[in-house]
Order: structure tokens, then sequence, then C-alpha cells
């Protein structure tokens, strides 16, 4: 999971490295929910980018007013009891809370795990 201040840098790395794909999608979650509405364009401009690097990579968006990342993944069940969840935001451990092991990390390690065959976002206990 990424949020609209950490999300854009880790796109910003993989363009960088040449990289248009993501290894499963469907464990990459992008919201915008710390800088909306957008306040600037710049910002608007970072939300763009997002929408673009989900609509490209099939990664999950949720848009401006869809909710607080930290209630949306949750709520929306990408994470469960018993699940790892590592998100680019520090407040991430705050998943602990429903029983779901979690940590924060820097952008530069979600976009060296997005990739690849990895725990990038949620692997789910089997």
């Amino acid at each position: 999971m990424g949020q609209d201040g950490t999300s854009p840098l880790a796109i910003k790395a993989l363009e960088r490295m040449g990289v248009d794909a993501v290894f499963d999608p469907t464990k990459v979650a992008l919201v915008m929910d710390h800088s909306s509405p957008s306040p600037i364009e710049g910002v608007s401009a970072l939300h763009t980018m997002m929408r673009d690097f989900g609509k490209k990579t099939g990664c999950t968006i949720y848009d401006v007013g869809e909710g607080v990342c930290h209630q949306l993944i949750p709520e929306k069940g990408r994470v469960v009891a018993g699940d790892l969840m590592v998100g680019c935001d520090s407040h991430t451990c705050t998943y602990g809370a429903i029983n779901v092991f979690s940590t924060g990390v820097v952008p530069l390690t979600a976009q060296q795990r997005w990739p690849v065959a990895s725990c990038g976002s949620r692997c789910r206990r089997r």
C-alpha cells in the first residue's frame, strides 16, 4: 500500500529503472488520502501519476474522497487477521490492532518489491 505522499516516489523510481509492471497488481493498492482534495496543482499532478500507474499496471486505486488508507484497506478486505502488510506509511503498524503483522517502509523499498515475486504489499498465510 502506498499513499499520495509516498507512492509517487516509488512510481518515479520504477520509471527510472525502466520497470513498467508489478508482479501481482492485486497486492498493490494506491490511496489518495493525505492531500485530498488536492491543495495545489503539483499534488494534482501526483494524483494523476498514481491514476495512470494504476491503469497501466492494474493496481487498485482508491481515489480522492474514498477514505483514509488505514481505514480503507481493512474495510475493503485487503488485509485480514493473520496477514502480513507492508505499507509505504509510518502508520502501517496500526494494522496490528486487527491481528495483522504490519510494518511501514520507505518508498525505495516498495519500488524494489512491487515488480518481483515478494511480499511487496500483502502476503496471505495459506
